[in-house]
Formats: C-alpha cells, sequence, structure tokens
C-alpha cells in the first residue's frame, strides 16, 4: 500500500502542476452555481428537500433548522421563556442548546421571520472567507477538488440547516488571516468562538507559531478567560449537554462507530451493547490511536532529516486550527458531519505538503481522498442503500457497509492529524514531549 502511495504521489503532483494558467477558483465558483441552480431548478417539479436527500443532504422544512433554533430561542426568550430549558416557539419544540449569550441578539429584534435572510447572509459569509482567506489561486485540478468539497453532502448539510459552526468558521479565518500580521488580535477571534460554541477553545494551539514565551503567555491568557467563563456558565453547559441531539448517522467522533454497531449486533443476535461498555471502548480506542500516533511519530522522526520543509509553507495556522477541532471534536464523542467543514483549513497545507515532495506527501495523498470521501459518504450512503435494496433486495446492507468504511477511514484520518501535528510542533515542545528533533 505505502509503495503505491510513493508511487502515485509524483503521478498527481504532476497533474496539479499543469494548468496553472487558469485560476481554478472559478471553477470552484462554477461548481457552486451549478449545485444551487439544480436545487432551484428542482424546486419547480419536486419539494427542494426531496432532491437534496437524493445528493446525500437531509433537509429540513422549515428551512435553516438550525439557525431557527436560535431565531425561535429569540422570541421565546422576549416573551419570558428560558429557551434552554424550554423554546415552544421553536417548529420542532426543541430547546435552546448553544451558550446563552446568544440570547444578546433579542435586544436586535430578530424573529424567525430574519431566519431565510439570515441563513443566506451567514453562508455568503463563510463562503467568502474560503474564497478570499483560505485558498488562495489553485489550478484546474486543486480547482475540481475544492469544488467537489464545498459542494458535499458535509457542507451542505452546515448551509442547509444555517448551522452557526459557519460563523465559528468565519471568526477562526479572521484569526488565520490577521496571524500573518502577527498581532493579539486573532486569539482574540478565538475566544469569541469559544464563547460562542466552547469546543473552539482547542485552536488555541495555533499560538504555538509565536516565540515559546509569548506563545505560553497568549494560552494562558485565553485559557484562563476561557474557564472563567465556562465556571460562570456551567449550569448552563450542564443544561446543553443533556439537549444537544446526537446520532450515529451523518456523524463522526470516537462514539459513533459503537453506537452505529450496536444496532447492527442486536438485529444479528438479539443483544445490544451496554452504554457503558461502548464509552468504555471508545475510550480505549483513543487512547490506543494517541499512543500508537505518538509512538509513530518518534520512530518517523529519528529517520527524517527535512523538519524545515514541514513548517515553511503560510498555510501551517490555518492546518494547526482545522486539525485540532478535528481531533478534540473526536475525542469528545458524536459530532454532526456538518463540522467536518473545519477539515476545509486543512487542505491548503496537505496540497502544500503535497507538491514539494517532503516526509509528508504520502499522508497528505492519503489524508485528501480520506477527506473527500468522509465528506461524500452520505450521498454514498443514499445510492448504495438504494442499489443494494434493488440488486439484492438488501436495503440496509449498502448503509452499512458505507457506515463502516466510513468509520475507519475518520479514525485513520484521526490518527494522522495527530502524528502530523506531532511533526510540525516547535522544537521546544517536542523536546518536552521527548519527541526527537532530526539533526
Amino acid at each position: 500500500m505505502k509503495q503505491k502511495l510513493l508511487n502515485l504521489t509524483p503521478f498527481l503532483s504532476s497533474i496539479l502542476s499543469k494548468n496553472s494558467k487558469m485560476d481554478g477558483r472559478i471553477i470552484v465558483l462554477l461548481f457552486l452555481i451549478t449545485y444551487f441552480s439544480m436545487i432551484y431548478i428542482s424546486s419547480f417539479v419536486m419539494p427542494y428537500v426531496q432532491f437534496w436527500t437524493y445528493l446525500g443532504v437531509p433537509s429540513m422544512s422549515p428551512s435553516f433548522a438550525d439557525l431557527r433554533d436560535i431565531t425561535s430561542a429569540l422570541e421565546c426568550y422576549r416573551q419570558g421563556f428560558d429557551p434552554l430549558v424550554h423554546n415552544p416557539c421553536d417548529p420542532w419544540n426543541r430547546p435552546m442548546n448553544y451558550p446563552r449569550l446568544w440570547l444578546g441578539l433579542s435586544s436586535l429584534g430578530l424573529d424567525q421571520s430574519h431566519t431565510f435572510i439570515l441563513g443566506i447572509l451567514q453562508a455568503i459569509l463563510f463562503y467568502a472567507c474560503i474564497f478570499i482567506i483560505i485558498i488562495k489561486r489553485l489550478s484546474v485540478s486543486e480547482g475540481l477538488f475544492y469544488g467537489l468539497i464545498l459542494c458535499s453532502p458535509a457542507v451542505m448539510l452546515a448551509v442547509e440547516r444555517g448551522n452557526n459552526d459557519l460563523m465559528i468558521f468565519v471568526f477562526l479565518s479572521l484569526s488565520v488571516f490577521l496571524m500573518q500580521k502577527r498581532r493579539i488580535l486573532p486569539y482574540f477571534f478565538i475566544l469569541m468562538a469559544s464563547i460562542l460554541k466552547l469546543y473552539p477553545i482547542v485552536s488555541i494551539m495555533s499560538a504555538l507559531r509565536e516565540d515559546k514565551k509569548r506563545a505560553i503567555i497568549i494560552m494562558l491568557m485565553v485559557g484562563t478567560l476561557f474557564m472563567i467563563y465556562m465556571i460562570y456558565t456551567w449550569q448552563d453547559v450542564i443544561l446543553i449537554g443533556t439537549t444537544v441531539p446526537r446520532s450515529a448517522n451523518l456523524s463522526y467522533g470516537s462514539r459513533v462507530l459503537f453506537d452505529g454497531l450496536n444496532p447492527i449486533f442486536q438485529s444479528i443476535s438479539g443483544l445490544g451493547i451496554p452504554e457503558h461498555f461502548r464509552t468504555l471502548f471508545s475510550f480505549m480506542a483513543v487512547l490506543f490511536v494517541l499512543v500508537a500516533s505518538y509512538l509513530a511519530t518518534r520512530l518517523a522522526f529519528i529517520q527524517t532529516h527535512t523538519q524545515n520543509k514541514l513548517i515553511t509553507t503560510q498555510y501551517i495556522d490555518s492546518f494547526r486550527i482545522g486539525s485540532i477541532i478535528y481531533i478534540g471534536t473526536f475525542i469528545i464523542g458524536n459530532n454532526w458531519d456538518y463540522r467536518l467543514i473545519f477539515l476545509i483549513l486543512t487542505l491548503p497545507q496537505l496540497f502544500a505538503w503535497f507538491k514539494i515532495q517532503n516526509p509528508l506527501s504520502q499522508c497528505s495523498v492519503f489524508l485528501l481522498i480520506a477527506i473527500l470521501f468522509t465528506m461524500w459518504a452520505s450521498f454514498f450512503a443514499v445510492w448504495f442503500s438504494g442499489l443494494f435494496s434493488f440488486v439484492f433486495s438488501l436495503q440496509k446492507t449498502g448503509n452499512h457497509l458505507v457506515f463502516l468504511i466510513e468509520e475507519i477511514i475518520n479514525w485513520l484520518i484521526f490518527g494522522c492529524l495527530i502524528s502530523i501535528l506531532l511533526s510540525t510542533l516547535p522544537d521546544w515542545l517536542k523536546t518536552l514531549l521527548r519527541i526527537e528533533t532530526p539533526r
């Protein structure tokens, strides 16, 4: 397998270096225009909800369901309800499962009638950050790849639901942009994103771009402020944790594989996997991958003599943020697939490593293919399920097959990103972690 990747890398790299006259971002834009035009045209012959489902995106009506969770909460909050406990204004009667700070928007008079325009504006900001900040000039081949990524079911699930992870992506993109100017402001954006959604606090790891003293001070300051916020809002954090919906479908994370296998085992043997065993299995699997990735990184670094090539590109900041968010959220347990949008932040660095033929090139090849697959997995599940049902009269077999492949790939992505992050740590931290710096 490794030899195949070694042979494949120069070939793919030569393809990506061609067609340099045309900016591939035009292709990405054409992908998006075509995609949304199809959604619009389909609404004349069938409900757009149905058509979107064919593309692997389980659409909901009324539109922008996740954003509506907030706008409906603003209505109920002005009526005297505590929407984190009870939100009867929501079409699905869901309590708001976001930090209470979002209720500050109630003073602007926002309600569900503003949901559609807010959803559109949020999507525009998301795509604008990608085109202006994250991706630079692209080759035609890169444009095709990014076009497939941005039209994938995982990304479109975030857009269709109007999930506020899109705004978190905007905050973190602005942080990446400002880091190039070496100001304190980018870490303020990270803190704001963390206050709004909690999990982005792990992206403070991007402060490792600074020298040792400055990095430690920044991480301690931001971490302390975040901990004060967590202590002050702890009851809300607990409440949100009990109301956030979780599933093994359309999800990634350490618990997803074991939660997904549970109904399969039940259907085969009549016995399921108890809750505490699923928790234990996921913990042990995460621990195993962490240790294996650490050991693999140490062994690889003993043989590596090109350390300077690992972090010399301008994309390492966005790579670190995208990687650590995937790793951190993966460890937590279950995350809806729309959170895979943060893997977009890793793509420019993966392409850069891929093209300069350094020790991480083969790993970059795998990650690019794996990310593309996992973002399109729900599309494959829809059509494989239909295919197996039509050919073999096995309705769920195709879905189960895609699920197992996707979960294996997600765990491999998890391990690869850990190894690469360890590989690109500054020397002082590698010494602390006993990861030998090559000489």
